[in-house]
């Protein structure tokens, strides 16, 4: 997924892109206006790069460095600390996933085969 954001993906929908930068865009997220037609001229199908460039620096002015006080753990060494996923039955714990960095997430594909067990 970071990597689609980076080059685009020509088959891909683009509806939601553009959908999420024009709701930021109401809530005066920088930077605000700009709709797919601006991206027409480096590409017409599917998702620009661009786009997503816009989306994600919305989401990170508004959201993340406006709010950073409130987001930022206390203390600093849990910075890059993304969590884990435990999933529990019995209240005993079947599977465990801890986080490895930043960037990296849970395998879906060992979730549901742990949901599944």
């Amino acid at each position: 997924a970071v990597f689609r954001g980076y080059r685009g993906d020509p088959a891909a929908r683009r509806d939601w892109v553009d959908a999420a930068i024009a709701q930021g865009t109401t809530q005066n997220r920088f930077p605000a206006g700009y709709g797919e037609k601006d991206w027409d001229a480096i590409g017409s199908d599917g998702i620009r790069p661009m786009e997503l460039a816009t989306l994600r620096l919305q989401n990170m002015v508004d959201g993340i460095i406006k709010n950073w006080g409130d987001l930022a753990p206390a203390d600093d060494q849990l910075f890059v600390q993304q969590g884990g996923t435990v999933i529990f039955s019995n209240r005993k714990p079947t599977y465990v996933y801890k986080d490895r960095g930043i960037l990296t997430y849970t395998p879906i594909d060992e979730v549901l085969s742990a949901v599944s067990a």
